[in-house]
């Protein structure tokens, strides 16, 4: 099984009031978002955490993730954040608590001016994530999927892109959504606006 989620910004007590979760304290959040998490994900499932994973250091990041069912790909981005403490992976630390070969490709970006941005292929489904919502993705005129964070506002939506969706933590109850959930929402989107591929070559 597959999973989606972002910004769960564990141990970052401000959040709530910026982005007024419903909880009382940092400690409330972060046990409702971990008992979310393993409610459902298996420790055989994977999940693409799409960025601003937990706020702190190397240690504060491994108490959580060692709480985490799962193989968690968290996706590299340039919010500060999560800084703190990935670079130590990317020196060449221990990455034992984390799952960088995704079966995914980066897309190039020569000028390291944007947010990687990763294409999840499989026979019948292409998804694009990215930790910023982009406004054309590849493959989107093929009716391809951009699953996006960042914005932790609830009615947010890209224009003219009803097959984005946003995986925020505050947009998905708080618990990691699945791909079958994911393509489930596409497809009635897909009927819903009569979407047919467009062929641009």
């Amino acid at each position: 099984m597959i999973y989606f989620i972002s910004d769960t910004h564990f141990g970052h007590a401000n959040i709530i009031k910026y982005t007024d979760r419903p909880f009382q304290s940092v400690e409330e959040m972060d046990e409702t978002l971990i008992y979310n998490w393993n409610s459902i994900v298996k420790k055989g499932d994977t999940v693409y955490h799409l960025g601003d994973f937990c706020l702190g250091s190397l240690d504060t990041f491994l108490k959580y993730i060692k709480r985490l069912n799962g193989n968690i790909n968290i996706l590299r981005n340039a919010d500060h954040h999560d800084k703190r403490w990935i670079n130590y992976f990317d020196l060449g630390g221990d990455d034992d608590y984390l799952n960088y070969e995704f079966e995914i490709t980066k897309t190039k970006d020569d000028l390291n001016l944007l947010d990687p941005i990763y294409d999840l292929k499989s026979k019948n489904n292409h998804i694009v994530l990215c930790h910023f919502p982009i406004y054309y993705w590849n493959k989107k005129h093929y009716l391809s999927y951009h699953l996006y964070g960042h914005i932790h506002r609830t009615d947010f939506n890209i224009p003219n892109s009803p097959l984005s969706m946003n995986v925020s933590v505050e947009n998905i109850n708080y618990t990691p959504i699945s791909i079958e959930r994911v393509i489930e929402i596409m497809d009635s989107r897909i009927k819903k606006f009569d979407l047919k591929p467009i062929n641009e070559e």
